[in-house]
């Protein structure tokens, strides 16, 4: 598996999500993304950060998940456009896993890594 550590889903951040009834694939956060996700100060960026993941946890398929792209030149990289900011994740075996937050700028130079 490419990730080593997840964690599970932040109580204070998702607390408002409701999971969907069918639910296909597992949600994971590596501690990167989490330790990236405390050091927002940006609401609005975290209340749209909680829609994506609503978005992805809702989704029964990867076509049903809205900006999704596959990183090229690689098989379960994945990422999604928000705004500035893109989420980088992995998708392996009906888990998705969320691996890392960055500016447009810099998402492409450090994932995947």
């Amino acid at each position: 598996m490419l990730v080593k550590r997840v964690l599970p889903i932040k109580k204070k951040l998702y607390r408002n999500l409701v999971c969907a009834k069918k639910k296909i694939m597992e949600v994971a956060f590596t501690k990167v993304f989490s330790k990236q996700i405390d050091a927002l100060n940006n609401k609005a960026l975290k209340s749209r950060l909680a829609r994506v993941v609503q978005n992805v946890i809702s989704a029964e398929t990867l076509q049903d998940i809205a900006n999704l792209k596959i990183m090229k030149g690689h098989t379960t990289a994945y990422r999604i456009k928000m705004g500035d900011y893109r989420v980088g994740l992995f998708f392996e075996e009906g888990l998705i896993v969320f691996a890392y937050l960055a500016h447009r700028k810099d998402i492409y130079n450090k994932f995947p890594s």
